[in-house]
Formats: C-alpha cells, sequence, structure tokens
C-alpha cells in the first residue's frame, strides 16, 4: 500500500528497467560475470527491485563475502526489505570499515560501501531499541556525508527520536498492547485494521496468497509480496476471531487495500493505485455483497497527487483524507471536507499546523465524538518511524496541539492506522514488533489513559418476525430536540444483524430517533430518549421487533441484563428425556458401584453455538472426567452429546435444524481438540453425538420473549 519514501543511494541516474522474472534472474546469476552482476544489481536497486536484486548480491557476496560495498547492498535489502535489522546491522559494520562519500554504485572496481551506511547502521540499532548507539552513527554520518545528501534532516530528525524515545520509555503508559493472533496474522503482512463501532467486526489488508494460487504471479519485486486484498472477520463467543474471509470485489491481479468503513458498515472505503498516484474509492454493501468498488467524486479529494486514507465521521457529515498535493506543510497532510447544506462537499482544508508538519502525516481516525482525531506522524516527536498522535478540536473548531499516546502503544518502528471502538477503550493498529508472526502485524489496544468518549450513544437492534431478511431501505434518523444548535443525521441497521448506532454528542438532552422505509417516505417507529447529565459514556439500546411482511414495528423494549450465558450459563441436570430441572454438574451412580458418570447442559443465546473447554461448569465437567480416569480406575468412557434449537426462526442459518447440528459439531470439535492435548484422556475417552432435535412452542411473533424459548435452546453432555 505504501510508496517507499527513502532515497536508495546518492545520485543515481535513472536507468531504464524492465523487469525479470525470478527464474531469468537465477540463472543470471549462475552465469554473469562480477562486472555484469554489478551493473545489473545496481540497477535492480535503484528501481526498487530489492526481492530480484538480492539474489545477484549474493552472488557477489560468494566472490567477495567481506567487500564493503556488497555487505552495504546485502544490508540495504534486508533493512527495507524484510525488516530484519538484525542480519542487516551485521553487514553495515562490515561496510562501514571501507567507505566512500564519492561512492560509485555501478563500478565493479568500488570497494567501498557509501557513507549512507552509518545512517542505515544508526537505524538498525535504533529499531532494536539500542539508542545511544543509533545517535552515535547518525551522527556519524552527519560528520561526513555529503552536504547535499537527501538523508541529511532525516539523519537529524532520527537523532530527535531518539531522544523522545528515551524520555516516553522512562514514563510508560499503563495500557495492554497484544498481538491480536494467528486467526488475523500470518506470516505475510496485515495491516490498516478498521473495527466495527461495537467491536465485533474487524476489516484489515492482508497480502497473503489465494489458496488456488491466481496470485502466485502477481508477487511485486520489491518484496516478492502478494497483492493486497481485504478481508473481514467477527468476533467469536470465544472472545476471538473466525476466519477472515476475502471481500468479493478483490481482484488478483489488483491491490486493494482498506482505509475505512461506515459505521452501518455499509460503505468500505478503498486504496487503490490503479491510476499510477494512489487514490481513494469506495464500495457498497448490496445484497450479501461488496458492489464493485467506485472512484470518490468529491469535489477536491482525489487529484493527480497522492491520497492515501481517509476516515468518515459517525454521522457522515466530515471526512478527513491524507494528500501530498501541492500547497501543504510537507510531504503527505491531512485534510478536511465537510458535507454542506444542499448535499454536496465543500472544498478541502488543511488542518493545520497543530496536525501536520513537514514531515508525513497518514492514517487520521476521527472517534466517535466527532472531535478527537487520532493519526500517525513521523516527524521529530516519534520514537522512531510512525507514531500514533491525538488532537482534540474546540469549541472554535481550532485543533489543539498534538500528543504522542507514548510507549508502548508507540514503538521505535512504525506505528499506524489507529481505529477504536465507539467509546474508545479498546483499540487496534498495525505495528511490527518483535515475536511477531510477519513483517507487520495487528495489534489490540486496551487502556484507561488514552479516555473514553464521553458522549452517549444510541444502541439499536432489529430483530425481524420469522428472521425473515431486513430490507435494505431502513433508515434510522435521529434529530436533538433541545441541542443549543440543531442536529440531525441518519444511520442504517447492519444488514448482518440489525444493529445500528448513532452517537449523541450532548449530554443532559432529548433526541427523537425516527425509523423510516420506502425511502424515508414510511415512517414505522418514533421515540424520544433523554441522555443522562454525567459526563461519561453510556449507551440507551433499544430492541426492535419488525413485522417485514406488514412492515410495523410490534414493539421496541429495552431488555434488562441478564447472566451471560456465553461461558458460564446456569447448568441443569438430565431427568427423564430433557425434562430439566437445575442441579448444576451431577454425577450418576455407573453400574460398577466404584465408578461414577457426570453430566450436564449450557443454555444457548439466540443463534450462538459455541462453548469453550474454559467456561464454568464445563471445566468442571472435564475435571471431574480427568479425576475418574486417574483415581477411579476407569479404562475408557464416552462423551455422549445431544443438542436443541428453538423453534425461533433464525435468519443466520439456513435452518434451526442446522443451527443444533453446528451446536452438537462445536463442541465435538472442542471435547475432542481438548482430550488430545491432555496425555491423562487420550486414547481412553471418545465423543459421540447422539441427538440433534428441534423443541419448544410454536413461534408466535414473540422472539423477544426469552424466557420461553431458551430453555429449548442447549446442549448437554453425559458420560457412559
Amino acid at each position: 500500500m505504501k510508496k517507499i519514501l527513502f532515497t536508495l543511494f546518492v545520485a543515481i541516474s535513472f536507468v531504464a528497467f524492465n523487469q525479470k522474472t525470478e527464474l531469468e534472474v537465477r540463472k543470471m546469476a549462475n552465469t554473469y560475470s562480477e562486472q555484469e552482476l554489478v551493473f545489473e544489481s545496481s540497477t535492480m536497486l535503484s528501481n526498487n527491485q530489492l526481492f530480484l536484486a538480492e539474489i545477484l548480491v549474493d552472488k557477489l557476496l560468494t566472490i567477495k563475502p567481506e567487500s564493503s560495498n556488497y555487505n552495504y547492498r546485502k544490508g540495504y535489502i534486508l533493512l527495507y526489505s524484510k525488516s530484519d535489522y538484525l542480519a542487516a546491522m551485521v553487514c553495515f559494520k562490515k561496510a562501514i570499515e571501507n567507505t566512500s562519500v564519492n561512492y560509485d554504485l555501478y563500478s565493479v572496481n568500488e570497494k567501498n560501501a557509501s557513507i549512507d551506511a552509518f545512517y542505515h547502521l544508526g537505524k538498525c540499532y535504533h529499531l532494536n531499541f539500542e539508542l545511544e548507539k543509533a545517535k552515535q552513527y547518525y551522527n556519524q554520518f552527519l560528520i561526513t556525508s555529503n552536504v547535499k545528501s537527501d538523508l541529511i534532516y532525516k539523519a537529524h530528525t532520527s537523532v530527535l527520536q531518539c531522544d523522545v524515545a528515551k524520555a516516553l520509555m522512562a514514563r510508560p503508559k499503563k495500557v495492554t498492547v497484544k498481538n491480536i493472533g494467528a486467526q488475523i496474522n500470518t506470516i505475510y503482512p496485515e495491516y490498516s485494521p478498521v473495527v466495527s463501532l461495537d467491536g465485533s467486526a474487524i476489516y484489515f489488508t492482508s497480502r497473503r496468497p489465494w489458496a488456488n494460487g491466481e496470485t502466485d504471479g502477481m508477487r511485486d519485486g520489491l518484496n516478492n509480496d502478494y497483492p493486497e486484498d481485504i478481508y473481514v472477520s467477527y468476533s467469536d463467543e470465544k472472545g476471538g476471531w473466525t476466519t477472515p474471509i476475502r471481500l468479493d470485489f478483490c481482484e488478483a491481479e489488483r491491490n486493494e487495500a482498506t482505509i475505512a468503513v461506515s459505521s452501518d458498515e455499509k460503505r468500505i472505503y478503498v486504496y487503490q493505485d490503479s491510476k499510477g498516484g494512489g487514490d481513494l474509492f469506495y464500495s457498497d454493501f448490496g445484497t450479501n455483497s461488496f458492489t464493485e468498488i467506485k472512484d470518490i467524486n468529491y469535489s477536491g479529494v482525489n487529484s493527480e497527487s497522492w491520497e492515501t486514507h481517509c476516515t468518515m465521521t459517525t454521522d457522515g457529515l466530515n471526512m478527513y483524507f491524507v494528500s501530498d498535493r501541492p500547497g501543504g506543510m510537507g510531504g503527505r497532510d491531512i485534510y478536511r471536507i465537510v458535507k454542506l447544506p444542499d448535499g454536496s462537499w465543500s472544498l478541502p482544508q488543511n488542518l493545520g499546523p497543530n496536525i501536520n508538519t513537514s514531515n508525513d502525516e497518514d492514517s487520521p481516525f476521527i472517534a466517535s465524538d466527532n472531535k478527537t482525531l487520532y493519526y500517525s506522524s513521523n516527524g521529530p516527536r516519534s520514537m522512531g518511524g510512525f507514531d500514533i498522535f491525538v488532537s482534540i478540536r474546540d469549541e472554535d473548531n481550532v485543533w489543539g496541539e498534538s500528543l504522542n499516546l507514548g510507549y508502548p502503544i508507540n514503538s521505535v518502528g512504525d506505528d499506524i492506522f489507529y481505529t477504536a471502538t465507539i467509546d474508545g477503550l479498546k483499540g487496534y493498529m498495525t505495528s511490527f514488533r518483535k515475536n511477531g508472526y510477519g513483517e507487520k502485524d495487528i495489534y489490540e489496544i486496551q487502556n484507561d489513559y488514552i479516555g473514553r468518549n464521553n458522549i452517549a450513544a444510541l444502541k439499536g437492534h432489529i430483530i425481524t418476525v420469522g428472521g425473515k431478511p431486513l430490507p435494505l431501505d431502513i433508515k434510522i434518523t435521529v434529530s436533538c430536540v433541545n441541542c443549543e444548535e440543531s442536529m440531525t443525521n441518519s444511520t442504517s441497521p447492519r444488514l448482518r444483524d440489525g444493529t445500528f448506532f448513532s452517537s449523541l454528542l450532548e449530554h443532559c438532552r432529548d433526541y427523537e430517533y425516527v425509523i423510516t422505509s420506502e425511502s424515508g417516505q414510511k415512517e414505522l417507529f418514533r421515540e424520544v430518549v433523554t441522555t443522562k447529565c454525567e459526563n461519561e459514556y453510556h449507551e440507551i439500546y433499544r430492541e426492535i421487533l419488525l413485522d417485514v411482511d406488514q412492515m410495523k414495528v410490534i414493539s421496541a423494549t429495552t431488555p434488562q441484563k441478564e447472566t451471560q450465558t456465553k461461558v458460564d450459563s446456569s447448568l441443569i441436570a438430565r431427568k427423564d428425556e430433557l425434562n430439566l430441572k437445575e442441579t448444576g454438574v451431577k454425577e450418576l451412580l455407573n453400574n460398577n458401584n466404584n465408578l461414577k458418570d457426570f453430566e450436564m447442559i449450557h443454555y444457548f443465546g439466540y443463534n450462538a453455538n459455541v462453548l469453550t473447554v474454559n467456561s464454568g461448569d464445563l471445566n468442571v465437567f472435564l475435571k471431574q472426567i480427568e479425576a475418574q480416569m486417574l483415581k477411579g480406575g476407569r479404562k475408557q468412557m464416552v462423551i455422549i452429546i445431544e443438542t436443541s434449537a428453538s423453534k425461533v426462526p433464525t435468519k443466520t442459518y439456513k435452518s434451526n435444524e442446522q443451527l443444533s447440528e453446528l451446536r452438537a459439531k462445536n463442541i465435538q470439535k472442542e471435547l475432542l481438540n481438548y482430550i488430545a492435548q491432555n496425555p491423562n484422556l487420550k486414547g481412553k475417552v471418545s465423543v459421540k453425538i447422539n441427538k440433534m432435535i428441534v423443541d419448544g412452542p410454536a413461534y408466535e411473533n414473540d422472539a423477544l420473549n426469552r424466557k420461553k424459548y431458551q430453555k429449548f435452546q442447549f446442549v448437554y453432555l453425559k458420560t457412559e
């Protein structure tokens, strides 16, 4: 997604280059003379074909392994193509033994390395948190380099960044930064996460290969990376993420990268460089999939310059985007456009010196309060590379001084693409850190110091009678009844689950929300809600039951908070063919009076189908089994599974029979994995599915009556 923004070598004239295949380059490595290898590798390096250049440089190092020139080339490739700064450090140490300010890239007689090697060695130490050594080599470069070198400004900036890193690391923030895990991250780059407002979905970019090989011939010459594609993953009942799904509009031969998602998840904003410079596009969610991407046609956004990123306020009235167009403050800057009363958009406005610098600013994210802006900058107030900053807009529409989010959110490498949930307490970003899965990984940030978005939020869930699909034209319009300034915005329910959000920005105010269909012509429901007067985050939650056939809202309720059923719902022992009463995990008398059996039941929420071995009484159930196998003299045991789904129609699955089957197979898989990893149970305990039923009273258009239906949504386990 990103252009290479570093200066490769000093004073290199352009050499026309036609990219060769990997096979052709490997043949060159085996047949070319040293002089030819130097020329061809130099041509590839000057054109950022680092993956291919490395093949030839490796051959040169077999000819002269101690060459400062060749070690310089290898170190550069390792650092900027593979981010392997430790291996690069070894090469640069050999390179600086012999350096020249008049380094000749193309000469086979060149024995020295470029003076730039001191800068790059400093970069390696910087990335390894050896800050004083980093400053030593940055300064050595400044002393010895050509005064016209493009790296001089970067070296001065890097010295300042080392001091910033030292200061911030001395005052670490209380925050949890954790890798999001192997379900999302792979050995390939994953980056640019965009989380939904409630944290239930994450959209991201990955350079992983396609399973059927369509992208195998599309790898680039810089890092040998596959093309960029956009994926989505949803949170599961275990607190993890489901297997990512690639979005339909992605093409094997094209790069598509995530930058933002609308609050209703019906529009995704995409970066693509198909026109050469790099522009912003979007795709709208139609019937069960995103449509082909389209150029953003807001006046003044896309230009002949480079537009890399954007973010939209939750009300859809403001867009912030990045561009390196002329007239900015230097490098890439962040701009803002505003939707005007007639539906058109204003001209772009630069956010000014409290945000933008002479360096690069990128990846803006506007929080749900519409005034807190997170973004990344690689300027002198960074610890190194891009750091994440925050600025708050005041009542006069002026952005306050930006603050570095500090360590350990920020590191000495690139920390970028920050997005957060509606309350602001959980965020996601891209970073390259030790012990990651790949060159870029996605990390989750849990914090209590960045601060809550002290707003109210209207959160609703539209449930359709009979589980019928939600109409595409449902719209929710929210207006403030007694705010000092009139405020109206519109949103839509998410098609995947009927959830909708709206930020209610002022406390102690009345807000009216109206649900309509038929492009706003038919009113379905209207209600006024009041936000709390306390200056804190809170949600106003409504469940709306909609009869699609009659296009009529049957009820709107605020359910009382119920005991969690995901991992510790009450467990009930079986009696007389699933005629159940509450007991907990129960011991049963085995035919052999010295042995025992056990049984338990877990009740699921609507459409839920996963129960983990770490949850409540299931963990007790398994520990009881293990104790019986160890101390009770048991040789073999079978765990019997029986599941049920209620008769409330499901829109997520093909049928309730499928849901019951899914519950059985999920728990079977969970138990088998647990048994396989437990030496006390492996080979002794087996798992068998006995029944998968649909049961309970006939559905009477009362899906919100949970007490009536939930007792027929369960998994029952028994040992024999």
